[in-house]
């Protein structure tokens, strides 16, 4: 869960995903839009309140991501992307994890469990 190198690896698509299509996942929250692409496990977070799209921070999370959903973080004008995560050794096990974006804090990954 460190920085976010668009050179990392790609990840195999799991057979019970929902595909490799989309190749990327676009959610939106308030100001925030976040980019997620899905074999390379990168989520990139934009802040577009001023009217100019500025990145607040990336997240690489070393597993393909089979889907994702954003709502609204813990501290006000926060948002929080949860995903579900391919595991990289039995792709028939997955990941819960969650990106806090913050324009303060920028960005944090923290896996939550396995399923």
């Amino acid at each position: 869960m460190g920085g976010a190198d668009i050179d990392d690896e790609s990840y195999p698509s799991p057979s019970m995903s929902m595909g490799p299509l989309p190749e990327a996942l676009i959610c939106c929250h308030d100001d925030f839009i976040v980019a997620v692409i899905r074999k390379k496990g990168l989520v990139f977070a934009y802040d577009f309140s001023s009217g100019d799209l500025v990145l607040v921070g990336k997240s690489g999370l070393g597993q393909y991501v089979v889907d994702a959903a954003i709502r609204s973080g813990n501290a006000d004008g926060d948002a929080e992307v949860v995903l579900l995560l391919c595991e990289s050794d039995d792709q028939k096990d997955g990941r819960i994890a969650t990106v806090h974006i913050s324009r303060v804090d920028g960005v944090t990954s923290q896996y939550l469990s396995s399923i």
